[in-house]
Formats: C-alpha cells, structure tokens, sequence
C-alpha cells in the first residue's frame, strides 16, 4: 500500500520495525552490514518518532505488529512493497531482488503475510526483562 505523507523531512529514508522478532532483527542487521551511505533510519517500533510517524501517516499504532514500514519521499510502504524498496535501496547486488515487483502485490503480500503470522514460530522471539 502507498498512501502520501505530509511534511516528512527526505533526510534518511525510515524503516520501523518489530524489535521482538527475531526474524525482524536478523533483517535490520543485513540492512545495516548493507547500507554503506546510511540511507535507512531504522526505528523500533515502539520509538516515539516511530509512533508519530504512524499517526501523521493515519496508520494504526499496532501497524508493525503485521508489517514492516518504510517511508520514503513523502509515502509510506508496507508488507511486500517495503522489503522490496529497501532491497533496491541497498544497492547491488540486491537490488537485482527488485524484480519481484512485477509479482502481483496480492501475491506478495499473501507470501509476507504467511511468513509474519509465522515468524515467532519459525524464528523465535528476543525475550525483554
């Protein structure tokens, strides 16, 4: 889904993520071996910029509970669409990944939702004291 949102700053492109999935953080640790000009502001979910962000863009505050959000040049990205961006953000050779863009979004998203309602599962949780 991309919706526009008013008066964001372009400085950094913002990714916010679920910091309790373990699949999430494995995620954020490859954008951050990858992203050598330090495109991405990644934010936790639970960040306050991260919240603002989510109510200026008319979200739910529990968005990142089902997807990953990338905001970029005024829009927002999510689920499919957003690893997507992120992965022609990053640059060659993943860029190359950006193909996948011609799969039809429900498609995508079917795979992304079938993989998040999963995760925890599949990749475990990082447990908070």
């Amino acid at each position: 889904m991309v919706v526009f949102v008013k008066a964001m700053k372009k400085l950094q492109e913002k990714v916010i993520f679920d910091g309790t999935c373990n699949l999430c953080n494995r995620a954020i640790a490859f954008i951050v071996a990858r992203d050598k000009v330090k495109r991405f502001l990644l934010i936790n979910k639970d960040d306050a910029l991260a919240q603002e962000l989510k109510v200026r863009a008319g979200l739910p505050l529990n968005t990142t509970e089902e997807t990953i959000i990338l905001f970029k040049d005024g829009r927002y990205y999510t689920k499919s669409r957003a690893v997507l961006e992120i992965l022609k953000g990053i640059g060659w050779p993943w860029s190359l990944l950006y193909v996948g863009i011609i799969v039809p979004a429900p498609v995508r998203d079917a795979l992304y939702g079938a993989i998040n309602k999963s995760r925890f599962f599949l990749f475990g949780r990082k447990h908070i004291c």
